[in-house]
C-alpha cells in the first residue's frame, strides 16, 4: 500500500511525502534494516527477490533525484539493480528444474 500511495505522491509532485512512503514500505519489507536516516541504502544481504521491493527501491530513488539528491538516489538505484538480479536468479533456478 505505501508503494502505491508514494507513486501517486510522485505523480502529484509531492516527491518528499513520496520519499516517506516509500522508506516505510522498506522498513516493512526489511525488518532487520536499522537505517541511520531516510537516505541510507539497505545492505546487498538484506536485499531478496521480490518486486515489490525493487518498486519501492525505484520510487524512493525517483523521489531522492526530484529531491536533488543525485548521489543517493544513485545508490538506490544500484541497489534496485543488486535486487533485480536477486530476482533474475530466482526466475532462473525455479524455471530450470
Amino acid at each position: 500500500m505505501n508503494v502505491l500511495l508514494g507513486d501517486v505522491s510522485l505523480k502529484t509532485g509531492q516527491p518528499q511525502n513520496a520519499l516517506q512512503f516509500y522508506q516505510q514500505a522498506l522498513l516493512w519489507l526489511l525488518p532487520a534494516w536499522k537505517p541511520a536516516s531516510v537516505g541510507a541504502v539497505p545492505a546487498e544481504e538484506l536485499l531478496y527477490s521480490e518486486n515489490t521491493l525493487t518498486d519501492a527501491l525505484t520510487g524512493k530513488a525517483d523521489a531522492l533525484r526530484l529531491l536533488n539528491k543525485p548521489e543517493m538516489a544513485l545508490e538506490h538505484y544500484m541497489a534496485v539493480f543488486m535486487a533485480g538480479r536477486k530476482l533474475r536468479a530466482a526466475f532462473f533456478i525455479q524455471n530450470r528444474g
